[in-house]
């Protein structure tokens, strides 16, 4: 069923059944300890994205930092600042490869990781039975799109930002949940598009406190990688510290991994729990599953 407002008299039943059943994530639903989803307010929302996180805070960071350990690893010694800082006859070609190397490092590990922390979320709010491996397994088997939609996202925003800002923001917006859609819904590109324009109607201003708080709380912790990459305040932090530059590398990587797992869970848990409210609001999950737990009871 659909539902177009807050209200029982809105409610719009779907024309396909089968549609409506394919449109959900895939698994064995069971009772969670957070309660049925429901539309919630901006509050609510963070409030039970904290939560979630909180609980599974170990799990989720930690393995998203295992995820981001290797390229992270591999950025000390073919980042771009390897190069600017050692001059020589494959400079150029170092620093290019290194730059290339770099966004598609982190755009394979981000996806990998935004994928398993949303599958881990899915099931901890008690839409799905996933375990770790399984969450693991299936994030690599859809990590292809989750490259592909991030790329299509990145340029449709920002031809968007640069027509005076407002289509960039209206695209960001309407296509924010389309990689939690690709892997919870096992959906293709186009499908994953099209649900989450369709899903985001109506959540603007919930979306808008979830989106300026994570760039506030992201940033923080991805500002490390940045700073510590960088040819520029390199030689001012080692100097700072009484660091050699190999002890600095060491530190750099550390913090910066653990740092990025972070960012990373919290992108991921506050994009699935949105994804749960959009749901609700749009296509009346938490009244689907009421219905279901009622059916349940009278038999």
């Amino acid at each position: 069923m659909r539902r177009e407002g807050e209200g029982f008299e809105s409610l719009q039943p779907f024309d396909d059944p089968a549609r409506a059943s394919a449109e959900r994530p895939r698994g064995a639903r069971f009772e969670s300890a957070y309660g049925r989803p429901r539309p919630r307010r901006l509050p609510e929302l963070l409030d039970l994205g904290f939560e979630v996180l909180r609980d599974r805070f170990a799990v989720l960071a930690g393995i998203s930092a295992l995820m981001w350990a290797p390229a992270r690893l591999a950025q000390v010694f073919i980042g771009p600042h390897v190069w600017l800082e050692r001059p020589g006859d494959f400079q150029g070609l170092g620093l290019g490869a290194g730059t290339v190397f770099g966004w598609l490092s982190q755009g394979l590990v981000d996806g990998l990781a935004t994928a398993f922390v949303s599958l881990l979320v899915a099931a901890r709010l008690g839409e799905t039975r996933v375990g770790a491996v399984e969450a693991l397994s299936v994030s690599a088997r859809r990590l292809p799109q989750l490259v592909l939609l991030a790329l299509i996202y990145g340029v449709m925003t920002g031809l968007g930002c640069l027509c005076l800002i407002v289509p960039g923001v209206f695209l960001m917006w309407r296509f924010f949940v389309a990689p939690t859609v690709c892997v919870l819904e096992r959906a293709s590109i186009g499908q994953s598009l099209g649900r989450s324009y369709d899903l985001a109607v109506g959540s603007f201003g919930v979306w808008a406190g979830v989106y300026l708080l994570l760039a506030l709380l992201t940033s923080s912790f991805t500002s490390v990688a940045v700073i510590g990459d960088n040819v520029q305040f390199r030689p001012y932090l080692m100097e700072g510290l009484g660091l050699g530059r190999t002890a600095f590398d060491a530190l750099v990587f550390c913090v910066s991994t653990l740092f990025l797992g972070v960012s990373t869970s919290i992108k991921a848990v506050l994009a699935t729990v949105f994804y749960f409210h959009c749901l609700a609001r749009r296509d009346g999950l938490d009244l689907e599953r009421e219905l279901e737990r009622l059916q349940e009871a009278s038999r």
